[in-house]
C-alpha cells in the first residue's frame, strides 16, 4: 500500500521486551510501525488484562503476551469504529469474510482508541495517516489517581503551600486592604461566637448544704454557695 510521505505521526507506547520481540517476528521485514497501544481489558471482556494493538501501513496486529497474535491485512478491513459501552468501550474492526475483531477497553482509554480507529480507517482508504498522539490524560502521571477532569490538576499531588505563596504574591500591592479585611473577618467571627459563650447574668445558681434544727435552718461552715 502506497501512502503519502506525510505519514509521520505515530502513537507508540512502551511495551514489554517479549511483546516487542514477538511483534518484530510477526511483521514483514521493513514494515513501519505506526501505532502500538495497550488496552486494559482481557480478550474475554470480563476481567482486566493487558492487550496490545499494533498498526503498520499494511497490517493490524492484536496480541497479548501469552496468546497467539491475530494478524489482519488492512486490505481485508471493511469498517473500523468504536462502540461505547457502560464504563468503557470497544474497538470493532469488521473484516471481509471473517469475524469482527473486538478490543474492549475501559472509559479512561476512550480517547486513545478513538484516535486508533481514525488512523486505521485512514489506512483502509489510503489516506494520509494523521492522528493526535498527545492525548489529555484522565489519570495523574505521578500517583495514577483519576483526575477531576481531562488534563486537569491532581488534588492529591498539588503543593498547597506553593500555591498559597503564588496567590499571596498577587496580594502584595493590596496588603494593607487585605490585612484590614482579614482583621474585620476575625472580629466579625468573634462577635458571632460571643453570645453563646457569655454568661447569663440574670440567672443565679445556688447550692446549699444546710442543717435544719426545729424546722429552722442556718447555713454552717460546710455550706457552699455558688453564684454565676
Amino acid at each position: 500500500m502506497n501512502l503519502e510521505t506525510e505519514m509521520t505521526t505515530r502513537s507508540l507506547e512502551s511495551a514489554l521486551a517479549e511483546v516487542e520481540a514477538r511483534l518484530a517476528a510477526i511483521l514483514p521485514q521493513g514494515e513501519d510501525l505506526l501505532v502500538l497501544v495497550s488496552a486494559d481489558i482481557a480478550p474475554d471482556g470480563a476481567s482486566y488484562g493487558e492487550r496490545w494493538v499494533a498498526m503498520t501501513p499494511g497490517w493490524l496486529v492484536v496480541m497479548t503476551a501469552d496468546e497467539e497474535p491475530l494478524c489482519v491485512p488492512v486490505d481485508e478491513i471493511l469498517r473500523v469504529h468504536t462502540e461505547p459501552l457502560v464504563g468503557g468501550g470497544r474497538l470493532e474492526v469488521e473484516r471481509l469474510d471473517a469475524p469482527t475483531v473486538s478490543v474492549p477497553y475501559t472509559q479512561s482509554l476512550s480517547d486513545k482508541f478513538s484516535e486508533v480507529a481514525r488512523g486505521l480507517e485512514q489506512l483502509r482508504v489510503a489516506q494520509p495517516f494523521r492522528i493526535d498522539p498527545v492525548l489529555e490524560s484522565m489519570r495523574c502521571s505521578r500517583c495514577n489517581r483519576l483526575l477531576p477532569e481531562k488534563g486537569g490538576v491532581c488534588p492529591a499531588c498539588i503543593q498547597k503551600w506553593s500555591t498559597l505563596k503564588r496567590i499571596s504574591a498577587y496580594l502584595t500591592p493590596y496588603r494593607f486592604k487585605a490585612a484590614v479585611m482579614a482583621l474585620a473577618s476575625v472580629v466579625t467571627t468573634g462577635a458571632e461566637l460571643a453570645p453563646p459563650l457569655s454568661p447569663n447574668i440574670s440567672s443565679t445558681m445556688s447550692s446549699y448544704r444546710c442543717r435544719t434544727t426545729q424546722q429552722t435552718w442556718k447555713p454552717d461552715s460546710s455550706c457552699w454557695v455558688f453564684s454565676f
